[in-house]
């Protein structure tokens, strides 16, 4: 069977995916290192959100991009000044709001795991390709060059959606941007997990409660307990370095406080599930909290 998948055209370039592999570490590295830098991506990742921005913002880009060109298609049919300026500010509308979604995705991007930093890159080359021709396309609406600027958001179209494809396959095929967390088990009940003095200061362990995973840390005396799972790409979060209370995953650096599972620090956006600690008999036992 032949393959149609646009992402093989970008794997013939010489080490593509190597490069887009570097490229995506040192975006990520760089943002590490600065404080500032990191509250930026926390923003564009969407952790205020509780779910990943960019999908949220491509809304408003396809959406206002797709209905410019069929206008301009209906303007050809039927002739129409209005329709004419509609579709201009459609466009240029889709380009002003291509910014903020195209530094959510790099941001996103720079975080992704490495079986999906080619779809990743090809998705962000199509995107950034149909920006540039709408750009153009705008470019040639304000000089009056109509026939043209029209052809330019009709290729757009269609690379944007070639990258709406590669998008889609990120998501339902390699599950970037899904929550990788379990939930909590069933039972409301107290459940054994841990003898207490097996449990150290700022030594995470990770345990098993009807089926979920759970990481219990103790932290200035207090037992807490998290999902174990982190929720970005499913890295060990018993694996991570604790600092105070919060833990940070080994594989993307996202952080979590582990008094309330809430997410510190992107690039998650899912907080953990919760679970209540109590020690019975030098026993510890958990349950799901409230």
């Amino acid at each position: 069977m032949i393959s149609c998948d646009p992402e093989k055209i970008f794997t013939l370039i010489p080490e593509f995916e190597s490069t887009s592999a570097r490229v995506a570490r040192s975006i990520h590295n760089t943002v590490m290192k600065h404080e500032d830098a990191r509250e930026v991506a926390d923003a564009f990742h969407g952790t205020w959100l509780k779910h990943p921005l960019h999908p949220a913002l491509t809304d408003l880009v396809v959406g206002a991009w797709t209905l410019g060109t069929v206008l301009d298609g209906i303007s050809c049919i039927s002739p129409s000044r209005s329709t004419n300026k509609a579709a201009d500010l459609l466009i240029s509308i889709g380009n002003i709001a291509a910014i903020p979604t195209a530094l959510s995705g790099i941001a996103d991007a720079s975080a992704a795991p490495k079986g999906s930093i080619t779809t990743a890159s090809s998705h962000a080359l199509m995107n950034v390709g149909g920006l540039a021709l709408n750009l153009m396309s705008a470019s040639q609406r304000r000089i009056g060059k109509r026939r043209t600027a029209r052809c330019l958001s009709a290729a757009a179209s269609g690379m944007l959606l070639i990258s709406a494809w590669l998008g889609g396959k990120l998501v339902f095929n390699q599950r970037v941007g899904v929550s990788k967390i379990s939930g909590p088990p069933a039972s409301a009940d107290w459940k054994f997990a841990l003898r207490e003095n097996e449990l150290q200061e700022s030594t995470p362990r990770r345990i098993e409660v009807d089926g979920a995973q759970v990481m219990l840390c103790r932290c200035g005396g207090t037992i807490n307990a998290i999902g174990a799972v982190c929720g970005h790409e499913g890295g060990p979060l018993e694996k991570g370095k604790v600092e105070g209370t919060h833990v940070t995953c080994p594989w993307h650096q996202s952080v979590y406080d582990v008094q309330n599972g809430c997410v510190v620090h992107g690039p998650s956006t899912y907080d953990e599930p919760v679970y209540e600690t109590r020690v019975v008999d030098g026993n510890i036992e958990v349950r799901p909290a409230g």
